[in-house]
């Protein structure tokens, strides 16, 4: 029995039967009278129970008086009671949980504003906050944040069991950094079931995405190998044959990939004799084509169907003409009618299931699913994850176009493609033909019956390590295949090469389209001897086909190898030679002008040193950058032109701006220099001084000030390095500090149509500049310093200017710097004398 009363009963005591009561943990603060006893349970599912109590009482009058409120507010309450059930559960995961708070307190509040109750602030993690022990400062901020969410609530919840159920609501939630684009990447699950075709030999199956907007494959292909009676060739692979597609969403181009524009194609391609029913040697097998099947997801990834399974059906379609089956596609998306069905009724049954939202979050819930075949992108998302690490090749035969040579019918030509290192060796095992299957040594292409110009358009991947590019080609063999005869004596009539790294510059292979030379064909270029073989050394002693054509596209995919010479000499400036010292730093200096965008070189730069660039190398091109400047003091104008480059190209566009938490987590983590802070004051004080001095430099100062909160983040952990270590002349840099801020008022003082643009774009970016900054300063030396610039810009009167004057204004009353008591005592004199002047005006 326990001892004890009802809540909002009576206050008289009774004993009550042990198995009717639950005991919580809890802890109890205080003694007798000041006892105070807090339950340890979630604090907003404690929450849920006394607001259901308080709208019980409510529920009665609305369904007397205004029945339709009444029937508005009865599912949030069963959505309430489903919400509180799932946070009393122990099993979930931290981020789920905080996504559930959410949703709770946002039912809860938009309850009590259809109610009329009052409006419950809270903080992040849903707990009630009070007067008691939260500032006043934070309660009214915290109140205006709870008063527009409340407003937009309406629009957002739904029926309680499509809130419970939207994992792409969720992923939204727990991923505050991703943009809106990232939270809505897709991945679909794609599984191959049946294969309904009569065809009576081996077969291929290619499954791919296709964009119709940008006109290409976004993935790899998915590779499923069947035998002629449709099972999979190989037997482990019974429970195996389904893809995961991964990011499908636009990668490094302005190209829209909606859901409308994405397709999943099927290529078959039938593993046999040149000709069905034909006479042919035992060993002659062919890859030929045989027929496409495409089928749209636009239901599936515009649906409300997020991670249901649907079936889907791809008629398989054989081609009009073999010459163009490669691209049968892109015209059976715009008019299928145009072919025939193969075989009367060929198709491929498929699966396809969409998750929706970000690749880590999504592999994270459904674990079991990613233990299927991955198909990566084919390019780089807007944002790459510091611990991604990619080195792929993507190789796309394109076409050809050989001369005849006398003979009086076309050729059936093969592509054979294999890895050959500098000795003339041929590498194992480092192609992929498709996702789920394994490496091959050597790739054959598909043959077209009797044609001397085949257009091929097949893609396979290239994986080795990154130190084995420079020493690695890739070599084609073109033959003429019979049925009639043994496979292995079919001729070899000519061949081409491709180094995969430019030795000159350093650089891999460039991404685009490639011809080399084809030459004829001579068996001495395979034998292996001590050395490279001839025709590495030797190409004026080949034989050039000169009316001979070949064509391929490459694309490569690495976190390790770049394209990019300029950025290439950057990254390698260690390596100059060092008992030339004066020539090293000339050299290095000529690195970082072809860097940065200035004078006459920065269209050029543009060209050559994109973002993705940066995207990919960031902790490299900023430790070359700061190292370069810890060696050379004399570069430091370089050095800081080059560092405000990279983060306009980076973190001040808005399409890379998750590259943000990329930079933060760099900054905090990896930045160790000790002695930055004094040459980037340094450099951008001698940028302020320019303003109003020379005009021509003005889009380059323009570019600094609106990289000043990472050139500010950059300082501050430069000078907590210095100072950890006791590096660091305090009073110095103080002083420096405050000759550089004097530098900005005089500059925002200035009267001159010439710099309004100079004098926005600071005050746009300028209240980011004071965070950290108590690092060096106390808060009333800091505060000071603060009241002094806002004095400076109290006296702009251009209409331009007021806009920006009063939203740095309002930044700065959100900083930590005002919500302090003695920073509010220097800047509340100030801030209101402007405020004043605006209202009265």
């Amino acid at each position: 029995w326990f001892r004890g009363r009802h809540l909002g009963g009576s206050l008289s005591l009774g004993i009550f039967p042990a198995n009717h009561i639950s005991v919580q943990p809890c802890s109890v603060q205080g003694f007798g009278q000041f006892e105070k006893v807090q339950p340890k349970q979630d604090p907003v599912a404690l929450e849920v129970v006394d607001v259901l109590r308080e709208w019980g009482v409510h529920m009665r009058s609305l369904y007397l008086k205004n029945l339709t409120k009444f029937e508005k507010l009865l599912p949030e309450v069963e959505a309430l009671i489903l919400l509180r059930q799932k946070l009393m559960m122990d099993i979930l995961p931290e981020d789920l949980l905080v996504n559930i708070r959410s949703k709770t307190t946002s039912k809860i509040d938009w309850g009590n504003q259809q109610i009329g109750l009052d409006l419950i602030p809270r903080d992040d993690n849903g707990k009630v906050l009070s007067a008691e022990d939260t500032t006043l400062l934070r309660l009214y901020r915290v109140h205006e944040a709870a008063v527009s969410n409340r407003q937009r609530t309406p629009s957002m919840i739904t029926s309680a069991s499509a809130s419970l159920a939207s994992p792409l609501a969720r992923r939204m939630t727990v991923l505050p950094n991703h943009s809106l684009s990232k939270q809505l990447e897709k991945q679909v699950l794609v599984q191959h079931k049946v294969f309904v075709c009569g065809v009576g030999e081996d077969v291929e199956l290619f499954y791919n995405i296709f964009d119709d907007t940008a006109g290409r494959f976004i993935n790899e292909p998915f590779l499923v190998r069947l035998s002629k009676t449709g099972a999979p060739k190989d037997e482990q692979r019974f429970d195996k044959m389904a893809c995961v597609f991964k990011e499908l969403q636009p990668y490094e181009t302005e190209e829209s990939t909606s859901a409308h524009d994405l397709y999943v194609v099927c290529y078959v391609i039938r593993v046999g004799p040149m000709e069905l029913n034909k006479p042919r040697h035992k060993s002659a097998t062919f890859r030929r084509p045989l027929a496409c099947g495409v089928a749209s997801l636009k239901s599936l990834l515009i649906g409300n169907d997020d991670e249901l399974e649907k079936d889907l059906k791809l008629t398989l379609y054989k081609p009009n003409d073999e010459s163009g089956w490669s691209n049968m596609h892109a015209h059976m998306i715009k008019d299928p009618a145009r072919f025939h069905v193969l075989d009367g009724s060929a198709s491929v049954c498929i699966s396809a299931r969409v998750f929706s939202g970000a690749l880590q979050t999504v592999r994270k819930e459904n674990p079991l699913v990613f233990k299927n075949p991955n198909s990566a992108p084919v390019g780089f998302s807007d944002y790459i994850s510091p611990d991604e690490t990619r080195n792929d090749l993507y190789v796309t035969l394109c076409d050809g176009s050989f001369d005849p040579k006398g003979k009086q019918r076309p050729r059936n030509i093969e592509v054979t493609v294999v890895l050959c290192d500098d000795d003339g060796k041929q590498l194992e095992n480092c192609i992929h033909p498709g996702v789920g299957e394994g490496t091959i040594s050597e790739y054959g292409s598909v043959i077209y019956y009797h044609n001397n110009a085949p257009s091929w358009h097949e893609t396979f991947k290239i994986s080795i390590g990154h130190e084995e590019f420079a020493k690695t080609h890739m070599k084609f063999y073109f033959r003429h295949c019979q049925s009639t005869q043994d496979r292995t004596r079919n001729e070899t009539f000519c061949f081409a090469f491709l180094p995969l790294m430019d030795h000159q510059t350093k650089t891999a292979i460039q991404d685009g389209v490639h011809c080399p030379d084809v030459f004829r064909y001579n068996n001495i270029y395979d034998s292996i001897n001590k050395g490279p073989p001839p025709y590495l050394t030797n190409t004026q002693g080949l034989d050039r086909l000169v009316k001979d054509r070949f064509t391929i596209h490459t694309k490569l995919c690495s976190t390790k190898l770049t394209q990019n010479g300029s950025l290439c000499r950057l990254l390698s400036w260690k390596y100059c030679r060092k008992d030339q010292l004066g020539l090293r730093f000339v050299a290095v200096d000529k690195a970082l002008v072809d860097f940065v965008s200035t004078g006459a070189v920065l269209d050029d730069v543009k060209d050559k040193v994109d973002s993705p660039d940066i995207m990919k190398f960031p902790t490299d091109i900023f430790d070359a950058i700061f190292g370069i400047l810890h060696e050379n003091r004399l570069l430091s104008n370089s050095v800081f032109t080059t560092l405000v480059e990279v983060i306009k190209k980076s973190v001040l566009q808005r399409r890379f701006l998750n590259f943000r938490t990329v930079l933060d987590t760099y900054i905090e983590k990896h930045f160790v220099d000790t002695t930055a802070h004094t040459s980037l004051v340094e450099a951008l004080r001698t940028h302020v001084r320019k303003v109003g001095e020379d005009a021509s430099q003005l889009k380059q100062i323009n570019s600094a000030m609106k990289s000043l909160e990472y050139l500010f983040k950059f300082i501050v952990q430069s000078y907590k390095c210095a100072k950890r270590i006791g590096q660091v002349d305090v009073s110095g840099f103080k002083a420096q500090l405050r000759d550089l801020f004097d530098c900005f008022n005089m500059m925002m003082q200035m009267q001159d149509e010439r710099i309004i643009g100079t004098q926005s774009i600071t005050l746009q970016h300028f209240a980011h500049v004071f965070r950290g900054m108590d690092e060096a300063f106390k808060t009333n030396e800091l505060g000071a310093i603060v009241q002094r610039f806002i004095e400076a810009i109290s006296n702009l009167k251009h209409p331009k200017l007021n806009e920006h004057k009063l939203n740095f204004l309002n930044n700065l009353v959100q900083s930590d710097l005002y919500a302090g008591r003695e920073g509010r005592l220097h800047l509340n004199a100030p801030v209101t004398t402007i405020m004043s002047f605006h209202l009265q005006s």
